[in-house]
């Protein structure tokens, strides 16, 4: 779901599920020169806050340090980007993109 959204936006896959030692991150994508390192939150909106809430300080680490390994082993020079994409269910599912959320 989260990957057809950002490729309705004009995202292109480079890897899902890519992993580094215990950390995953599970869209990595490019627009243009620009390379996105994307967290999909689904989950319902309860009292513990929506989806996007969900991504702890420590996920946030793992997240840049697995991006770290991916930008080493691609080589790459250009701009990159942390958003999250957070997916509310229901019959017709939020979904709701959260650009440059965390460096």
């Amino acid at each position: 779901m989260a990957l057809e959204f950002l490729a309705s936006q004009g995202f292109h896959l480079l890897v899902q599920n890519y992993r580094c030692g215990h950390a995953e991150i599970d869209l990595v994508v490019q627009n243009g020169d620009l390379l996105v390192f994307v967290e999909v939150k689904y989950r319902s909106p309860s009292e513990y806050g929506p989806p996007e809430a969900a991504v702890s300080r420590h996920q946030q680490a793992c997240i840049m340090q697995a991006a770290e390994q991916f930008i080493w082993e691609k080589n790459w020079a250009g701009d990159i980007r942390f958003d999250i994409v957070a997916i509310s269910p229901g019959a017709s599912p939020e979904i709701v993109h959260f650009e440059d959320v965390f460096y």
